[in-house]
């Protein structure tokens, strides 16, 4: 993965690894004079393996809560502060990226916000499939026979 932006490129070599690395596309790369214009790739980051960890981390001590545990409330806190510590940097690093460093263009700006939409869909439904499911055996499962309802509550 090649991470660079604005690099100044004096001869050809780079355009033919280019080339090279992906033979059945198109290159990557646009080249208009000796700059290269593409895609915004985000830096390697330590904040979404964080996030993921004190994540499991939060979820793990709300276990422990629900089943009475002696310092899973410290364990919560501890675990939620850190979760939401690492969110604020993580976004605090995107908005570095994008403002002052200037690397979300209107093409990734678009991409970023089709993703959040595409996001906010699914999960709209996910939720509508969820509840179909619930009330459809709920509530319509009354010419089923009685020994079959009982396998499914056990």
């Amino acid at each position: 993965m090649f991470l660079a932006q604005n690099i100044k490129f004096t001869n050809n070599s780079c355009s033919r690894l280019m080339s090279t690395a992906l033979p059945h596309t198109k290159p990557l790369l646009k080249f208009y004079g000796s700059t290269y214009e593409m895609n915004h790739l985000v830096s390697v980051s330590p904040w979404p393996l964080l996030t993921s960890f004190t994540t499991l981390a939060l979820v793990t001590s709300l276990t422990l809560f629900m089943h009475g545990y002696k310092y899973s409330v410290f364990f919560f806190f501890v675990s939620l502060i850190s979760v939401l510590l690492c969110m604020g940097i993580w976004w605090r690093d995107v908005i570095r990226e994008s403002t002052f460093e200037g690397n979300h263009s209107t093409k990734v700006q678009l991409g970023l916000k089709l993703g959040m939409i595409l996001f906010i869909i699914s999960e709209i439904m996910f939720f509508f499939a969820f509840f179909w499911a619930f009330f459809s055996f709920k509530y319509f499962t009354c010419n089923r026979n009685r020994n079959e309802l009982a396998s499914f509550r056990h």
